[in-house]
């Protein structure tokens, strides 16, 4: 038996834990030391198991981020010509979701969905951007002749009167933006508006001077 010489394991040098390990092999023979060794196969094969975390096919520690550049990736498969069309006519319908609607007189009334708005102290401004805010080219089919706006104090009414409900689509409708009740009174008479290329924009004559944090009030 190796004899420690009275001290603690903590007081042990390397020197000492080798001849200690020695000695312990001597008197234990070699089952022990096969018995050992199996447990110490064991225990790295946990530990292994532990650490190693596999993701896909290759190893990585656990919560190394993995670089997408080694990712396998899936080729992109070109669209074909139907594809191209549908997703045009998509993003097309984007920009006028909602559907017409068809009055007792059988005209069709398309709500106008956007609209940009600017504000000074005096004057509110809507804008209609003809080519945007419906169909790219419709602006080639709006004149002064199809824009009717009806004010009140608390609410405006923009109709652009005659115009294709889509790009190349045979169906016309009225176009209307209604706007109620705005932010705050205005005076009706003195509301103005224009058509300049492609967009027609409608002047709010403010009844009191302030400014208004949006278009409508709720």
């Amino acid at each position: 038996m190796f004899d420690l010489g009275g001290k603690k394991l903590k007081d042990m040098s390397e020197e000492d834990i080798r001849a200690y390990a020695a000695s312990f092999l001597e008197q234990h023979g070699a089952a022990s030391s096969m018995v050992n060794k199996s447990a110490l196969d064991n225990d790295v094969d946990e530990a292994r198991q532990g650490i190693v975390a596999q993701v896909g096919n290759e190893p990585h520690p656990p919560g190394m981020a993995v670089d997408p550049a080694i990712e396998p990736k899936v080729p992109e498969v070109p669209l074909d010509a139907e594809a191209n069309a549908r997703l045009a006519a998509l993003a097309e319908l984007d920009r006028s979701q909602m559907p017409a609607i068809s009055y007792g007189d059988g005209v069709l009334l398309k709500t106008i969905e956007h609209y940009t708005f600017a504000d000074t102290a005096e004057v509110a401004t809507i804008y209609i951007e003809l080519d945007k805010d419906l169909w790219n080219g419709a602006s080639d089919c709006v004149t002064d002749a199809s824009v009717d706006v009806a004010c009140r104090e608390s609410e405006v009414t923009i109709t652009l009167q005659g115009v294709p409900t889509a790009r190349a689509a045979s169906t016309l409708a009225n176009w209307r933006l209604h706007l109620a009740p705005m932010f705050h009174s205005v005076v009706p008479e003195l509301t103005s508006w224009r058509l300049r290329n492609g967009k027609v924009s409608i002047k709010l004559k403010k009844k009191k001077a302030q400014d208004w944090r949006k278009v409508l009030k709720y």
